[in-house]
């Protein structure tokens, strides 16, 4: 649920900026109210061909559409280049996390089950897993000596044991590897994420 949520928050937050720009119908500045108005200004010198103001109207409309468009184009560019550096960090607090569940299972074997110190590695371990969930849907196995495994919930592994699948992002065609598993949300025949603030930023 929390992975759902944090999908939906990194939708809003990608899209925030440019959806900003965009506007809304009759604020007189989305790119919608610029073309409104230019075809507006072509309805006008239809019906007055000769009307020198008519014909200045058409052009400044036909201008102001354009700046618009391209606004818009320079502002669907910097939102995409933000996403994919925002992938970037989540990408990073994912591997740190990873390596911080690998190094409390390895610390964790060295007490025995039922004491205090295995009690407190074990709430240390929840707290990552509940972060990692925020970023990728995942489950969880536990061993017979408490180690934790996580995979994707499509199946994909992260962490078994003491070993680490680094998860790479490729900005170049979108894509999201653990290891050397296709894990790319939305993807035909791979085992992609579906839910956490990774697949909301993809």
């Amino acid at each position: 649920e929390s992975g759902k949520m944090a999908r939906h928050q990194a939708v809003q937050e990608g899209l925030r900026s440019y959806t900003a720009y965009l506007g809304q119908p009759g604020d007189g500045t989305s790119p919608a109210d610029k073309f409104s108005s230019f075809q507006n200004s072509l309805t006008t010198l239809v019906n007055m061909p000769s009307s020198t103001g008519a014909q200045t109207g058409a052009i400044l409309a036909a201008e102001d559409l354009a700046l618009s468009i391209r606004g818009a184009a320079t502002t669907l560019g910097t939102t995409a280049s933000e996403v994919d550096m925002e992938i970037r960090y989540e990408v990073a607090d994912l591997n740190q996390a990873l390596y911080q569940l690998r190094e409390l299972n390895i610390q964790r074997r060295d007490f025995l089950p039922g004491t205090m110190e295995t009690a407190q590695y074990d709430e240390q371990i929840d707290g990552v897993l509940d972060q990692i969930s925020q970023i990728v849907d995942i489950r969880s196995t536990v061993s017979s000596n408490g180690t934790v495994s996580i995979y994707t919930v499509s199946g994909a592994a992260l962490v078994e044991g003491d070993f680490v699948q680094d998860v790479t992002f490729n900005a170049g065609d979108g894509t999201l590897m653990a290891g050397a598993q296709d894990i790319t949300p939305f993807k035909d025949g791979v085992r992609g994420i579906q839910h956490g603030s990774l697949v909301g930023l993809s």
